[in-house]
């Protein structure tokens, strides 16, 4: 089972999130949002973190400020002490994903802009490439370049290694059925789900074969009675 959250930063007013964090004795969150250079990459990162710890808390019972995390060889953060619960986050310019499960799950969300054409003719498959050059409609070839950026995107990190796989050890190739799979003849079972989200941002999620996955916005009044966030 995969849950999948995604939430618009603009819900919930960033000094109350810090408020919360420093309520919740969260001092390095604090410190590396206070550390990051660039203003929405903090924000990406405070809104992200909180929600993902939120979850844990909500799924899991475990209070946020006895959460511990630990980072693995790829850079990875994983739960310690903690079997059989998985994690993994994404933003883009308003809206941060978080999607959890039982089993290991990647997710990645990009808003939609106009295809970056040299991107995929350096890191992109050549039937990647080939789908591209074989759509004449510049917004629908837009639409499935960020489908096979986010697909890619989500793989990778469901294998838990990133971009350290190696981008061209795989493809995403059409399913035969208005889907998109992988293509690996060395990786892992798997299987993409893609979505669009409001506002021209393309979800992809890629976890193990035969999971339902449910996504589920949050909203500026579903915070408070979903996760119980903010109780200052």
């Amino acid at each position: 089972m995969i849950n999948v959250y995604y939430m618009d930063i603009h819900c919930v007013e960033e000094h109350t999130l810090l408020e919360y964090a420093a309520h919740q004795h969260l001092d390095a969150v604090i410190e590396r949002y206070h550390a990051t250079g660039n203003r929405l990459t903090a924000s990406h990162y405070l809104y992200s973190e909180l929600l993902m710890r939120l979850l844990f808390r909500h799924e899991l019972g475990i209070s946020l400020p006895d959460q511990q995390f630990s980072i693995n060889v790829y850079g990875k953060p994983q739960p310690e002490g903690v079997e059989g619960w998985y994690f993994n986050k994404s933003h883009s310019v308003d809206y941060v994903v978080v999607a959890t499960g039982t089993v290991p799950v990647g997710v990645d969300v990009e808003k939609i802009r106009q295809a970056r054409m040299h991107v995929a003719s350096r890191y992109f498959s050549s039937t990647e490439n080939g789908l591209l050059a074989a759509i004449s409609s510049p917004e629908r070839r837009d639409q499935l370049f960020y489908q096979l950026w986010t697909s890619r995107e989500a793989y990778l990190k469901f294998l838990g290694q990133g971009i350290a796989y190696g981008l061209s050890n795989f493809s995403i190739v059409p399913s035969g059925h208005g889907d998109f799979c992988v293509e690996d003849p060395v990786g892992l079972s798997c299987e993409l789900h893609l979505m669009p989200l409001p506002d021209l941002y393309q979800l992809a999620i890629c976890t193990e074969t035969c999971q339902k996955v449910e996504i589920q916005r949050i909203t500026e009044n579903s915070v408070q009675g979903f996760l119980g966030f903010p109780a200052v």
